[in-house]
């Protein structure tokens, strides 16, 4: 019998009912829900895992927001189950495979957010100010007394990254800190880059006066998954050995952690960076001195004075090419070391166009007039683009400790004129009697010879070694100020810093005298302290009287 025209075909003859294959039967209630689902899980995960953030720094804002927010993932889950109810209730045809749908979704957002991570602009990454705490292996002899007479800072600290264009600046001993960490500080820190800085130890305080590191420490920190709150301030405590410094357990609140525990923004491991490893190259041994921040705030200290040093000038030739600069400066042929900081550690941004001022403070370093009663000055300014140096010009100049410095002519060079003044600061109490006990007066004899006297007299005394109060004695050549030309021979004591006085107070300068009085007595420095030596005293005019 002939079928049918539009019937189906009949199946194989046998027992049992015929069997019918049925597809799935996607629905816009499936699409909604697929996408809901996965972009809700996609959101809880780079929320949980500890690179999320980092990881996309440079996604839009609006992506972030939702990530941290859990008001979004909530409703995006709402909205998911929302869906599936509404098609279990309106359609009752298969549905597709979620389980596969799903996770292939999510495969695709996820390749999506890689992709625009890396076209999308870096949006600004989220930086927090860490009140540091610190404590140091390094015990500090005597601290207060050195401190109040000197105004040293303990250490000096900067920061190499994320923002190495921040001023390094002292940090001194913090009495109202609790337990064994007395020194603060602020240190930045950046969810998506390692924070870096850097401890010098004052060679005058820390007895390291031979250490040839460019630093002492190294800090070397990763923000964690752990977040400060807004409200507390946030704060880490440090514990500094062995050349650096890590989170202290279990004080520290854990807001970061050691690089060699840390994750860069790829996803790996990052080295371990400790500052006994540094390949920098060993720094020469020379003079520390405060910023001139720290000497313009201590005028009013009983102490002696600082030339103020001022080298301007303007860009010109190859230097036109440059956008920073730094300078190295040495003394009788030793480098200073400004705020205990070797060159190019603080750079300057160069301004084109204009005057440019080079300013630092020198106080009496190891100053007993080397050089004919003088002291011999060399600054080497740098120019950078970027982190290359493209030129450099060097500068010399000659100074009288403690009193203004005569401006040098302008220099023309071909990087730029340069103009060199220098004006003493004297503090408001200042030590301002000197002992003379000798001098060398030249009369009519060429000033070289005069001065090669004086010289002469100076290393003599100074073989003898002698020492007030535990003090070393020494001879401080001082040139003449008026005629007939004379050079004085004046007594000085090396302190603790390196530095020599030779201005006292009035007390200590006849005490001085006495001391003076009794090495002629006992025959010590024969020949070399005169019997009719004197005080000078600095704020008058001829200001010599008798010791008391």
């Amino acid at each position: 019998m002939p079928e049918k025209p539009g019937a189906p075909p009949a199946g194989p003859a046998g027992p049992g009912p015929t069997i019918a294959t049925v597809g799935a039967n996607p629905t816009p209630l499936d699409a909604i829900f697929i996408v809901f689902t996965s972009v809700t899980l996609l959101l809880f995960l780079l929320w949980v895992l500890p690179v999320g953030e980092t990881k996309f720094s440079n996604a839009p804002p609006f992506l972030k927001e939702m990530v941290n927010s859990v008001w979004a993932k909530l409703s995006l889950a709402g909205g998911s189950a929302g869906a599936l109810l509404l098609r279990r209730f309106l359609d009752k045809s298969p549905s597709p495979n979620y389980l596969i749908w799903i996770p292939s979704f999510m495969g695709i957002l996820i390749a999506a957010l890689f992709l625009l991570s890396k076209v999308m602009p870096s949006g600004p990454v989220e930086r927090v100010l860490m009140d540091v705490t610190m404590s140091l292996d390094k015990q500090f002899p005597d601290p207060d007394n050195l401190r109040k007479k000197y105004n040293l800072a303990d250490f000096t600290l900067w920061e190499d990254s994320p923002d190495p264009g921040l001023r390094p600046h002292g940090v001194f001993y913090d009495r109202n800190v609790p337990s064994e960490f007395h020194y603060r500080d602020t240190l930045i820190v950046k969810q998506d880059q390692r924070s870096r800085a850097h401890i010098k130890l004052n060679p005058a305080l820390s007895n390291t006066q031979d250490s040839a590191l460019p630093w002492d420490y190294d800090i070397c920190l990763n923000a964690s998954s752990k977040r400060p709150s807004q409200d507390g301030g946030p704060a880490i405590v440090l514990s500094c050995a062995g050349g650096a410094c890590t989170p202290a357990k279990p004080q520290d609140p854990g807001y970061v952690v050691a690089c060699e525990a840390g994750l860069n923004t790829a996803g790996m491991a990052l080295p371990v960076v400790q500052a006994a490893e540094q390949t920098a190259p060993a720094r020469e041994p020379g003079w520390d001195v405060p910023f001139l921040q720290t000497l313009q705030k201590m005028t009013d200290r009983q102490r002696v004075g600082y030339t103020l040093f001022d080298v301007s000038f303007t860009p010109q030739g190859r230097a036109t090419q440059a956008d920073g600069y730094y300078y190295a400066l040495r003394v009788n042929g030793q480098p200073v070391y400004v705020g205990g900081l070797s060159p190019g550690v603080e750079k300057e941004q160069l301004q084109q166009g204009m005057v440019n001022h080079i300013l630092f403070g020198l106080e009496n370093l190891n100053f007993t007039g080397r050089f004919d009663g003088y002291e011999k000055l060399h600054l080497t300014v740098f120019f950078l683009s970027g982190k290359a140096v493209i030129c450099y010009q060097d500068l010399d100049r000659d100074y009288i400790a403690l009193r203004n410095a005569a401006p040098v002519p302008p220099l023309q060079t071909s990087v730029g004129t340069f103009q060199w003044t220098g004006t003493y600061i004297s503090p408001q109490n200042e030590d301002r009697y000197e002992v003379f006990v000798a001098s060398a007066v030249c009369g009519d004899s060429p000033e070289k010879s005069c001065a090669a006297r004086a010289a002469f007299a100076r290393g003599q005394f100074d073989k003898f070694n002698l020492k007030f109060r535990d003090r070393p004695a020494v001879m401080v050549v001082r040139p003449p100020l008026r005629k007939p030309p004379a050079y004085g021979l004046a007594l000085g004591l090396v302190q603790p810093t390196s530095q020599v006085q030779f201005t006292f107070n009035e007390t200590d300068a006849n005490q001085l005298c006495h001391w003076a009085a009794e090495q002629i007595e006992q025959g010590r420095a024969r020949g070399l302290i005169r019997s009719d030596f004197h005080l000078y005293d600095n704020r008058k005019a001829g200001g010599y009287e008798p010791c008391h």
